[in-house]
């Protein structure tokens, strides 16, 4: 009688598992007797499971305050050798699995790391201010609950996940670790944990320890030229020198990390400069700004400055009349205007359907906004945020923030006067939106003499964050042709 291997049953679990046809009651039974070899020590192969899928970049939940739900201690798992499967028979509802003889499996053997670029670095890591990397590392990863191992030295913090709020607490552990003053906003100026170490050497007098240290810090020190922001307003992150800059204006109540992951998921000759408003992640510290004409004016002389000869926006629902406005403030000052604008989810000036209107109102409670934002179906508040009073607090106050610009000043209306932009435009919306259909956007037409673009995705107001790159690679198919 032929002897059956662990990884033979596997298979065959894996296998009956992808039928369409099975019960749940038939599915979960699959998942345990799956789950049970896992547990007794059966290395399993887990792209097996997934072969006809598509890979999608999602974020984990990494709010401190959550991190004990979400997240397990690995310290606390106990790993045993792997145990021979048992000789009886594995009973399921739909599927029977006989393996008489079965033959002990071997211990499961270290998988071969597969060496990345940031892995490589990390292996190739200089002794030059490695007490400070790893002191910096060693904070990062008790803040997340991960391995330290996991946080490479030129991986930039907010594709780690951490925010404004982790961003507070960890600055505050390195102040107190180095004696010096930092605060999250330093995070954001210094992104990486070896941007954020030649900081702290500076700052603390740390003396060098070679020639060959002074060398490798000129070496980072022309890398950050390419990662750290060209000005307040504009969070950047460059891979190499930019064919093209795209500019990503957030939505009311919003920042910069509305596009974590963007960095990663679009080619590397695109310049990525997410707009900073104040009062928000970098620039919490600084008072929330209500006045919407200084924001454009603002905005609009930091790019007429930076003088680039190509770039775009990209914009979603307030943040896309922000951007339009910017555009109209940019072609008055007769300078090259946005190849391309991305309006998402957001109607034209002049055809409010209502509801920002109705957000608008300081009355409103905190409740009765909540209850507003869901019966638009937003579902942009993270479950974190939400059920955290303090934190729920500093959101609502951004959006309140946001909701009280006006745009239909004087000073606005005198832009809208002008000529049409000659830019092209594209619109954007989510399917299920409840917010703003794609057709209630079409009325943007009228406000560009270049070419119109219209497309839709699925999902709801934040269609955005539920396929991001989905979303980068249609952004950048545009701007090829």
């Amino acid at each position: 009688m032929k002897n059956t291997t662990a990884n033979e049953v596997l298979k065959t679990l894996i296998e009956k598992l992808k039928t369409k046809s099975l019960t749940p009651t038939t599915y979960y039974e699959l998942l345990n007797a799956i789950g049970d070899l896992y547990v007794q020590g059966h290395d399993i192969d887990w792209d097996a499971f997934y072969q006809s899928e598509s890979h999608q970049l999602i974020m984990l939940l990494n709010y401190s305050f959550l991190k004990k739900t979400h997240w397990c201690d690995t310290n606390k798992i106990q790993s045993s050798p792997p145990q021979p499967l048992p000789g009886e028979k594995i009973q399921l509802s739909e599927l029977e699995v006989k393996p008489p003889q079965i033959e002990n499996a071997p211990s499961v053997p270290d998988k071969p790391e597969i060496l990345s670029p940031k892995m490589k670095e990390d292996n190739l890591r200089q002794n030059t201010n490695e007490p400070v990397n790893e002191a910096i590392r060693k904070i990062i990863a008790e803040t997340l609950f991960i391995d330290s191992n996991l946080i490479h030295d030129t991986e930039f913090f907010q594709d780690l996940g951490i925010d404004s709020i982790l961003g507070v607490e960890i600055a505050q552990k390195i102040q107190k670790k180095f004696n010096i003053e930092l605060n999250a906003a330093t995070l954001y100026t210094y992104s990486t944990v070896s941007q954020l170490a030649n900081f702290i050497v500076q700052q603390a007098n740390i003396p060098s320890t070679s020639d060959e240290q002074k060398e490798v810090m000129q070496i980072q020190a022309q890398d950050q030229a390419l990662s750290i922001s060209i000005s307040p307003w504009f969070r950047t992150t460059l891979l190499s020198r930019p064919d093209i800059d795209l500019f990503c204006f957030h939505c009311a109540g919003g920042g910069p990390a509305l596009f974590n992951g963007w960095r990663v998921l679009l080619p590397k000759n695109i310049g990525l400069h997410l707009i900073e408003l104040p009062g928000r992640e970098k620039r919490i510290g600084e008072p929330l700004e209500t006045n919407a004409q200084k924001l454009v004016e603002n905005i609009g002389n930091e790019i007429i400055g930076a003088k680039l000869k190509r770039y775009i926006f990209f914009s979603h629902s307030l943040g896309a009349l922000l951007a339009f406005y910017v555009a109209k403030y940019l072609q008055q000052k007769k300078v090259n205007l946005p190849e391309i604008i991305f309006l998402s989810s957001c109607p034209s000036p002049e055809n409010d359907i209502g509801l920002l209107k109705d957000f608008k109102k300081n009355s409103l409670s905190d409740q009765t906004l909540l209850e507003k934002l869901d019966e638009l179906g937003v579902n942009g508040i993270p479950s974190e945020i939400r059920y955290n009073s303090d934190a729920l607090k500093i959101y609502l106050n951004i959006l309140r923030a946001d909701m009280d610009l006006e745009f239909n000043t004087p000073w606005f209306e005198q832009l809208l006067a002008t000529d049409r932009l000659s830019s092209t435009f594209v619109i954007m919306a989510g399917e299920n939106d409840r917010f703003i259909s794609l057709k209630e956007m079409e009325s943007w037409k009228e406000y560009t003499s270049g070419s119109f673009f219209k497309k839709s995705f699925p999902g709801n107001h934040f269609y955005l964050t539920v396929d991001k790159a989905a979303v980068c690679d249609f952004i950048a198919n545009m701007i090829v042709t």
